[in-house]
């Protein structure tokens, strides 16, 4: 079956086996969109024989596929991402695996001069958002005034990734502080593994547009400096949990036995072999939910899968995880295994050092 799936969840999945689907704010379309951007009809898909075409009706913000702007009559296929406005959706084949996309190495040339690659910014300003991850590994991105960051080329910070949205983010400077805000994106935007949607950075944060990481550096900071958090609470000894330690172990079906390692502070769970934990299950979405550390602890969120993300057998959008939950991803059971009980600190506290 083909459908319009909505990753972001603003509406249930659409049959596009219809003659003709509508989408827009008002409420005679087949697709009912109530967000400001959104015309009252703004577009039309069409289905002939084995095709689908999409038709903007006029829209004042545009339709878009694969981020070119529909003008006039555009062929769809499946996989294709279409906007409206700033809502996105995706073309779906419900009985077919997405192809795994497999990225190929980043050249010099392309860094040299290559339009179609990841824009750099050359640093000239105080911060800088200096990438750790992919193809943005290394790269510097002076943080000055207004910051557009997505996948379309006319943003300030281009991340060519198919799991960063068009426009994902903005992050605004305005002397020693830094917002950042989410525009909506599909698979969100993270500071320090907690997922936002507008908050204050601040020089030694780690901020992720879905996978894609950076670190927020200033001058007098680096990646390689060590941080001494003041104590909240002097004197006070408290478990901490042990993020280089956690893990999920598969406890059910063909893959029981199996741990996957949560080496890092955000990995993706899914079907496809893009994802950082692929489980090979027809119950598991291509994109079914993210794991992430912050904050002290482990968190899963599900990102709009078909069947579903449980902790204990209750269905969760996102929850924190303790030693040894049950999580379940569609019918793929699997055990959280955490820090190590007796792994505890001892607060330091700091005291303001006066020179002499």
């Amino acid at each position: 079956m083909i459908q319009l799936v909505f990753p972001n969840g603003v509406h249930d999945p659409v049959d596009l086996s219809q003659t003709r689907t509508t989408v827009g704010r008002d409420k005679e379309n087949t697709v009912v969109l109530n967000h400001e951007g959104i015309s009252g009809f703004h577009a039309e898909i069409q289905a002939e024989k084995d095709s689908l075409y999409i038709v903007d009706m006029g829209s004042a913000n545009g339709t878009f596929v694969n981020g070119r702007k529909v003008d006039g009559r555009v062929a769809l296929s499946t996989w294709d991402r279409v906007r409206f406005d700033t809502v996105e959706a995706e073309v779906v084949d419900t009985e077919k695996r997405r192809p795994t996309k497999v990225s190929r190495a980043v050249s010099d040339a392309d860094i040299a001069g290559n339009k179609a690659s990841t824009t750099v910014r050359p640093s000239v300003g105080d911060f800088v958002l200096k990438g750790t991850s992919g193809a943005v590994a290394g790269k510097s991105y002076s943080l000055t005034g207004s910051l557009i960051v997505g996948r379309e080329a006319d943003c300030d910070i281009v991340i060519e990734d198919t799991m960063i949205s068009s426009r994902h983010a903005k992050i605004e400077v305005s002397g020693q502080d830094i917002r950042i805000t989410d525009l909506g994106s599909t698979n969100g935007t993270f500071v320090n593994g907690n997922r936002v949607t507008e908050t204050v950075i601040k020089a030694g944060d780690e901020v992720c547009f879905d996978r894609v990481a950076f670190l927020v550096e200033s001058p007098g900071t680096s990646a390689g400096q060590t941080s001494v958090r003041p104590a909240v609470e002097g004197g006070k000894t408290r478990i901490m949990p042990a993020a280089d330690e956690a893990s999920l172990k598969v406890t059910s079906g063909q893959m029981a036995g199996r741990v996957f390692t949560l080496a890092n502070r955000r990995m993706s769970i899914g079907r496809t072999d893009d994802n950082d934990i692929a489980l090979e299950d027809d119950t598991v979405s291509s994109s079914h939910a993210v794991i992430s550390f912050g904050g002290g602890c482990w968190t899963v969120e599900d990102v709009g899968s078909r069947n579903g993300t449980f902790v204990n057998d209750r269905p969760v959008s996102q929850k924190e995880l303790e030693n040894g939950d049950v999580v379940k991803f569609g019918e793929i059971q699997m055990r959280f295994v955490g820090s190590v009980a007796d792994r505890t600190i001892t607060t330091l506290i700091v005291k303001p050092f006066t020179p002499d």
